[in-house]
């Protein structure tokens, strides 16, 4: 159903039991299959397929593909949602993701029930597209970002969350109940961060680390490797202060 002051513009293509009402303008789009679009929603080159719903001023572009689909998680109830003034550029959104807020999503696969609000970024690039599964949320002002060098994607898993204006780079791997926060700034070739590690404050991460097993950095802590090392930090331990880890701690002293 069409209503409202909606514009279908270029080559588009409606079906399905599509709604597109209010001020909403698709523009060399295809929508199917139970979409529901509202308000003032704009959609250009891209394609909304399954029940999900649109609405606000969101805008999706570049070649987008939204393929909503429920029962693969254990919400059968949630709809995937875009909505806010959440805008969605050459990304896949699939399942039950959610974004929305001043939410900016570009060159990136987001699926299951992950979420992207508030003010923050999630900006990939055409050789690597970031990747949020599960139930990881990145949100704030927070910035995730890929690299152009190969593997330089970002992965964020399960319930992890980037949080407030922390920065997350590169190659990082981001697994169970991983929390980045504050000012933290993560920058990976690779990390690797696994159950229980919290990064906040202004603290820092670069160059080829592991980190795992309740582990929190806060402060100005700073993690980094050097020429190739791997540096492996395994908690339980709180690293804070001015402390700087540049090697792998004996064991025993971490």
């Amino acid at each position: 159903m069409i209503s409202g002051n909606t514009r279908i513009t270029g080559t588009s293509v409606l079906w399905g039991e599509v709604y597109a009402t209010d001020n909403v303008w698709i523009d060399n789009s295809e929508i199917s299959q139970g979409a529901y679009i509202s308000d003032s929603v704009t959609i250009h080159d891209s394609l909304v397929y399954g029940q999900c719903r649109i609405f606000g001023h969101a805008l999706i572009d570049q070649h987008s593909m939204i393929v909503a689909a429920q029962g693969l998680t254990p919400d059968h109830q949630l709809l995937l949602q875009i909505y806010d003034r959440a805008r969605v550029s050459a990304s896949r959104i699939v399942h039950q993701a959610q974004i929305y807020g001043d939410a900016v999503v570009r060159y990136a696969f987001i699926e299951h029930r992950a979420e992207v609000f508030d003010f923050a970024s999630v900006e990939g690039n055409e050789e690597n597209n970031i990747w949020l599964c599960d139930c990881a949320k990145v949100y704030g002002h927070a910035q995730v970002k890929a690299g152009i060098e190969e593997d330089a994607i970002p992965t964020i898993h399960y319930s992890s969350q980037v949080a407030e204006y922390a920065i997350v780079e590169g190659n990082c791997v981001l697994k169970h109940h991983v929390l980045i926060g504050g000012n933290a700034v993560v920058r990976g070739e690779p990390i690797l961060l696994d159950e229980h590690v919290v990064i906040q404050g202004e603290s820092r991460i670069s160059g080829a680390v592991i980190i795992e097993n309740h582990v929190e950095l806060t402060d100005h802590a700073v993690v980094e490797a050097f020429d190739g090392d791997t540096v492996h930090v395994r908690g339980p331990k709180v690293i804070n202060g001015e402390e700087r880890i540049t090697r792998t701690p004996l064991a025993g002293l971490l």
